[in-house]
């Protein structure tokens, strides 16, 4: 008799068939976390260019505003000098920043930031703003912008 060494047929489908399996467990896996992390990166990204924003505005004893696109996945900050402009456009950009196309931001008013750092209705008058943001046509963020310049 011979001592027959290696593996059957029906071995290796199972052993190939299980790669698969796990294979496309981790595909899926990966894509869940891939929008995850979209997800995070897009709300510390605009919690830190608030943070600029605002520290901006008062280092230059100017107010300062971000200008959302229309599709809210891109925008653009940056510095108004006085005289104010009434439709708070800034005079000059400081930065702009693009999400991924499928996150967007919505804001219940234009962000303004007055010279002292507080958030304001851009005719000086201190106020709140709702910020939302959604992947596709869910909200998965929302949060609250104080006049003080607090994020909650």
């Amino acid at each position: 008799m011979k001592n027959e060494t290696g593996s059957s047929l029906i071995e290796m489908l199972t052993t190939v068939c299980l790669i698969g399996i796990l294979v496309q467990f981790m595909a899926v896996s990966f894509v869940d976390f891939k929008e995850s992390f979209a997800q995070s990166n897009a709300r510390y990204q605009l919690d830190a260019d608030l943070r600029r924003l605002r520290n901006e505005a008062v280092a230059a004893g100017a107010q300062a505003s971000i200008v959302f696109n229309s599709a809210g996945n891109s925008y653009s900050a940056g510095l108004d000098y006085y005289p104010f402009n009434s439709n708070n456009t800034p005079d000059s950009t400081l930065f702009t920043r693009t999400f991924d196309s499928r996150i967007s931001v919505t804001t219940s008013r234009t962000i303004v930031f007055s010279s002292r750092g507080y958030v304001s209705d851009g005719a000086g008058n201190m106020t709140t703003v709702a910020i939302a943001l959604r992947y596709g046509s869910q909200t998965y963020y929302s949060a609250t912008l104080y006049a003080t310049g607090a994020l909650a």
